[in-house]
């Protein structure tokens, strides 16, 4: 997980934390869970990024139904440009007005609490 990575995550679960929205991270490419994935709703979740290539974030509403997902790739030649990092996101007005958000965050620079995902 490069700089830009760690700005998007760490922009991203502000985005979703600031709306009053919890979420999950998940490994695309397990399909097939042995229990729930873990939810958050504060940057405690924050480790939970950065342990493979990519993850899926699922934003869930205080009822834990899922209302939005975002997929991440780390390392995807977004060094110049961090929103590169979202690879993709479901349409609908929460995905949108978080992904505008995030978008908005990085453009301005706003990047608090990158030290969160220091290790990574």
């Amino acid at each position: 997980m490069n700089y830009a990575d760690k700005c998007t995550v760490v922009t991203l679960v502000r985005a979703i934390i600031d709306r009053g929205h919890h979420f999950s991270v998940v490994d695309p490419e397990d399909c097939i869970f042995d229990e729930e994935p873990a939810t958050y709703s504060s940057f405690l979740g924050i480790e939970e990024f950065g342990h493979a290539d990519e993850d899926f974030v699922v934003v869930k509403a205080a009822n834990k139904e899922p209302m939005a997902s975002f997929h991440l790739i780390y390392n995807n030649g977004n060094e110049f440009d961090p929103i590169i990092t979202i690879s993709d996101y479901s349409t609908g007005s929460v995905g949108e007005d978080i992904y505008q958000d995030v978008q908005g965050r990085l453009y301005t620079g706003s990047c608090n609490g990158l030290q969160t995902l220091a290790n990574r």
